[in-house]
């Protein structure tokens, strides 16, 4: 049986300050969780976090819609590394790259870093490259 855990949180938006309660929910030792059982799987599901994935949007540090994938990559590569490990993910809007290739140099313009194979994942997805899959093959409506 599982016990319910109660938490008091506070959350902070702009300068106004909630109090709520959260109640936890049990992820350790939960039936038909894979890997609940296992000694370093977390006791409860976090708390939400607003920082993950940190966006990096072009306008923001002015990226022109004319820009070239160089001029890209130049506009973020210093803060690249450093953010990747502090935010775990990093998401960018707005960028002028249109197709596989301008993806490519954006890409091998940050830096020298090894592609992850994507593995026994649930989507299909289709190889462009060999360090790049497709991530969806539908065209979709892109909202800012």
């Amino acid at each position: 049986m599982m016990m319910k855990k109660s938490f008091l949180c506070f959350r902070r938006v702009s300068n106004i300050l909630s109090i709520y309660v959260r109640n936890a929910c049990m992820l350790q030792g939960r039936p038909y969780l894979a890997g609940s059982t296992t000694g370093d799987f977390p006791e409860y599901l976090a708390e939400p976090r607003t920082d993950l994935p940190l966006t990096i949007t072009a306008e923001d540090i002015g990226i022109t819609p004319k820009a070239t994938a160089k001029e890209c990559s130049e506009a973020v590569r210093d803060s690249f590394s450093s953010n990747l490990l502090k935010y775990g993910a990093l998401l960018f809007r707005g960028f002028p790259l249109y197709d596989a290739k301008d993806f490519a140099n954006f890409y091998s313009g940050l830096g020298s870093f090894q592609s992850m194979e994507y593995v026994g994942g649930a989507a299909v997805r289709k190889k462009v490259s060999n360090e790049y899959t497709s991530s969806m093959d539908k065209i979709c409506n892109t909202f800012k």
